[in-house]
């Protein structure tokens, strides 16, 4: 059948020929060896076109280097099941009666398959007009073996491909299945990728939280300690209030004396200020009367010792006077002071 579309004066000019496309009605057999092929098969087996062009040039090129005729025979043996396993023979063949004689009986086979495929009519077995008749029987015991065996061939051939197919489908099915699987798979591990990140994210979460309140108790801690440290400042606090206002209720007390003593410091000044112009006066006028008469030494000397007197109770006056105002300003500046410590220790 792969000679069927091979004309004789189609390969010319380097061209590899025309195809003959059978009609859809013609029956996909071969005319010289009855096989039956799947037309279907077949044309999914040229669909490769690509594929059928470097075959057709490779024809081609043991075209340019053998003849047509012998081309066209080793095609059919090659595409031969039964045929083609003399081309498994060893280097030495041609030596060998038996497989030269063979080799000649399959080639004359072939030729008038050759023939009616090249004329496009029905083939003809050539015999030898010398042919032996036992040699003759033989080859016919061999071609019904032959086709005994191609049917058979053709028939474990068709199993094979429901069985084939079959196991396509089944194929095609347990790959959709694991497809179905893998994405199935994939969901589930980008949901756990999902339910990892969220429970990190919630362990993390949770750390946090236990760190702050971790924080949270320290601060307590710390913030109880400083209560109660501010209660016992406060205490104390208290316990100092009570004691510089006792120590205040002192010092007003202690400030009341010293107001009276200075009081009567003023008292005592203004009376010695008092004796004081007194004595002025009387030196005034003793000074008056001296001027106007001539002083005896015994009023000169009264008048020295007043003077004398007059300007000593004027010192003692001044000293007390320094040493009041001395004394008060001293108490009132202690008294500043120790108000201002207890005032800073609270």
């Amino acid at each position: 059948m792969s000679l069927h579309c091979l004309r004789t004066g189609e390969l010319q000019e380097g061209l590899p020929g025309r195809k003959r496309v059978q009609s859809m009605g013609e029956a996909a057999a071969d005319p010289g060896s009855g096989r039956q092929v799947d037309e279907a098969l077949w044309r999914q087996n040229c669909a490769d076109f690509r594929d059928v062009m470097d075959i057709a040039k490779s024809v081609f090129l043991a075209l340019e280097h053998h003849n047509e005729a012998a081309l066209r025979v080793a095609v059919e043996v090659v595409t031969d099941p039964i045929a083609r396993e003399c081309l498994w023979w060893t280097d030495f063949w041609f030596e060998d009666d038996d497989q030269r004689d063979q080799w000649k009986h399959i080639i004359w086979e072939k030729f008038p398959v050759v023939i009616g495929h090249a004329t496009d009519s029905k083939p003809m077995v050539q015999t030898a007009v010398s042919a032996d008749p036992a040699a003759l029987e033989g080859m016919q015991q061999r071609v019904e073996q032959a086709d005994t065996a191609c049917k058979a061939a053709q028939q474990q051939k068709k199993i094979a491909e429901m069985r084939c197919r079959e196991l396509d489908e089944k194929e095609a099915q347990a790959r959709e299945q694991v497809r179905t699987l893998n994405e199935s798979l994939a969901q589930m591990r980008a949901e756990l990728r999902r339910s990892e990140e969220s429970c990190t994210s919630v362990q993390q979460r949770l750390a946090l939280q236990e760190e702050k309140l971790h924080e949270a108790e320290k601060h307590k801690a710390a913030t109880a300690q400083r209560l109660a440290e501010q209660e016992k400042r406060a205490r104390v606090a208290e316990d100092s209030c009570v004691a510089a206002e006792e120590k205040l209720k002192k010092s007003e007390e202690a400030r009341a004396v010293l107001e009276e003593k200075l009081k009567k410091g003023e008292e005592a000044r203004a009376v010695l200020e008092e004796k004081s112009k007194a004595a002025e006066e009387k030196i005034k006028a003793l000074q008056a009367s001296a001027s106007m008469n001539t002083p005896s030494k015994s009023d000169d000397k009264a008048l020295h010792e007043i003077a004398g007197k007059f300007h000593a109770e004027k010192a003692l006056m001044r000293e007390i006077g320094m040493q009041t105002e001395f004394h008060v300003e001293k108490a009132l500046m202690r008294e500043i002071e120790m108000l201002t410590e207890e005032l800073d220790d609270l």
